[in-house]
């Protein structure tokens, strides 16, 4: 069961327009656990990088298998990002230890998922 702070839209059909939304789009906050960490300072041993970094080597050799046009492509990315906001994580930037972090918006979710290789 997802709490009003991690609500999002079930998966789009083909005609629909994808939306991901991101309760906790505020400019300043404090990582969490379940966060993940991009730019500058990640940290790859933190379970929402981890986390992150599975689903993105489980879907990789589709991805990159040139089968999937380009919307395919972004369904598998959104889909990434999904399953990190349902495990209560975001996208954050601008880590540094001890200082605040911004939460990525979502013109920054999709692009982010390509992030890791």
């Amino acid at each position: 069961m997802i709490d009003g702070e991690h609500q999002h839209r079930l998966l789009p059909t083909q005609h629909q327009q994808i939306q991901l939304q991101n309760p906790r789009c505020t400019r300043n906050c404090q990582p969490r656990e379940h966060d993940v960490l991009c730019r500058g300072g990640r940290a790859p041993f933190r379970p929402g990088n981890t986390l992150f970094d599975k689903l993105i080597g489980e879907r990789k050799p589709l991805y990159e298998s040139g089968l999937l046009r380009h919307t395919q492509k972004r369904e598998v990315s959104e889909w990434i990002v999904r399953q990190v906001r349902n495990s209560g994580g975001a996208f954050l930037s601008q880590y540094r230890r001890g200082q605040r972090c911004k939460i990525c918006g979502n013109n920054n979710s999709s692009s982010s998922s390509n992030s890791s290789s």
